[in-house]
C-alpha cells in the first residue's frame, strides 16, 4: 500500500519536486475502472523517466520509513505506555492519546478524561431530553388549544340555513312595516267618513238619507 501510495504521489498528484506536477501514464488519463486495465494501459514515458519515477517512489518510502522509526524510537516509553494501558482497558481515544504524546499521564489520569467525558456526554443527553420533553409538552399544549378554539369556533358557528330563515323573516318585517302607513292613512279616510251620522239599522249615513228623500218629494211636488 505504501508503494502504490507514494506511485501515485508521483505520476498522478504531481508531488515530486524532481518529477514535476506531470501526469506520466495512460492509466491516469481516465478514472474508468475496469478488469484488466494494468494489462492494457500504455507508457506514455521514456525509460530515463520510468528509472526517475522508480527512484522518486523508493525516496519516499524510504523517507517515511525512516521518519516512522524515529517517531517510535524517541518515543519508546510512551509506546510501552501506551501498549500497557491498551491492555488493560481495550480502548484508547484520540484525547487520551494525545494526552499522552504531549505529556505523561497516569493510567488514573486517563481514566478520568474517560470519566469526565463520559459525565459531560450525560449532561449534554439530559439536557437534549429535557429539551425535546419540553418541546414535546410545548407541542401538545399549542395542540390542545387549537382543538379548544375550533370547538369553541363550532359552538358559535350559524347555520346557513338559521340564516336564510332569519333573512326572510327581517324582510317580511320590512316588507310589513312598509305597508303599515298606507293602511293607517285608509283608516283615516274611513274616520273622518265616519264622522257623519249613520243609521244604526241599515249603517248608511242619514244626511244622504235625508237628502235623498228631500229631493223625492221635491220631485213629487
Amino acid at each position: 500500500r505504501a508503494t502504490n501510495m507514494a506511485r501515485s504521489m508521483v505520476t498522478r498528484y504531481g508531488m515530486s519536486e524532481k518529477l514535476g506536477p506531470i501526469v506520466y501514464g495512460s492509466e491516469h488519463s481516465s478514472d474508468e475502472v475496469f478488469l484488466g486495465r494494468d494489462f492494457n494501459s500504455s507508457r506514455d514515458y521514456s525509460e530515463k523517466t520510468a528509472n526517475d519515477i522508480d527512484e522518486e517512489i523508493r525516496r519516499i518510502v524510504e523517507n517515511a520509513y525512516d521518519t516512522a522509526v524515529k517517531i517510535l524510537t524517541e518515543n519508546m516509553d510512551k509506546m510501552h505506555f501506551i501498549a500497557e494501558y491498551l491492555m488493560k482497558n481495550e480502548v484508547m481515544d484520540g484525547a487520551q492519546f494525545r494526552a499522552v504524546m504531549e505529556g505523561n499521564p497516569t493510567f488514573e489520569e486517563l481514566d478520568a478524561m474517560v470519566a469526565e467525558k463520559r459525565r459531560i456526554s450525560e449532561e449534554e443527553n439530559r439536557a437534549r431530553a429535557a429539551a425535546e420533553e419540553q418541546a414535546r409538552k410545548r407541542d401538545e399544549e399549542e395542540a390542545k388549544r387549537r382543538e379548544q378554539e375550533a370547538n369553541n369556533a363550532a359552538k358559535h358557528a350559524i347555520d346557513p340555513i338559521d340564516i336564510y330563515t332569519h333573512r326572510m323573516n327581517s324582510s317580511r318585517f320590512d316588507n310589513m312595516m312598509s305597508d303599515q302607513p298606507r293602511q293607517d292613512s285608509s283608516n283615516d279616510n274611513i274616520d273622518q267618513d265616519s264622522d257623519t251620522p249613520k243609521d244604526p239599522d241599515t249603517g248608511s249615513n242619514t244626511e244622504e238619507d235625508n237628502h235623498d228623500g228631500h229631493d223625492d218629494s221635491s220631485n213629487d211636488q
